[in-house]
C-alpha cells in the first residue's frame, strides 16, 4: 500500500488494498474514514519489557509490525 500510496496517489487506494488483502466491499467507508482521519506517527506506550525488547530487535536489523484494536472514543 505504501508503494502504491507513493507512486499512484490516494485513488484508488482501497480497490488497491482490497486486491491485495481480499477485503469485502462493505469495509470501504470504514477504510477511507480511516485514512481520512488517522493521525501518524501515533504514540504507542508499551511496558518497559517490550521497549527493550523492540530496541534489541531493531539493533538485530529486523522490522516490528504492531496491530492494535485501537479505542472508540464517544462523546
Amino acid at each position: 500500500m505504501k508503494n502504491h500510496l507513493e507512486n499512484q496517489g490516494e485513488e484508488f487506494l482501497f480497490e488497491h488494498a482490497q486486491a491485495t488483502f481480499g477485503f469485502d466491499m462493505k469495509y470501504k467507508e470504514h477504510f477511507e474514514r480511516l485514512h481520512v482521519n488517522a493521525v501518524l506517527p501515533l504514540k504507542l506506550h508499551l511496558f518497559d519489557h517490550i521497549t527493550a525488547l523492540f530496541s534489541q530487535l531493531n539493533a538485530e536489523g529486523k522490522e516490528i509490525c504492531v496491530l492494535t484494536k485501537g479505542i472508540h472514543w464517544s462523546n
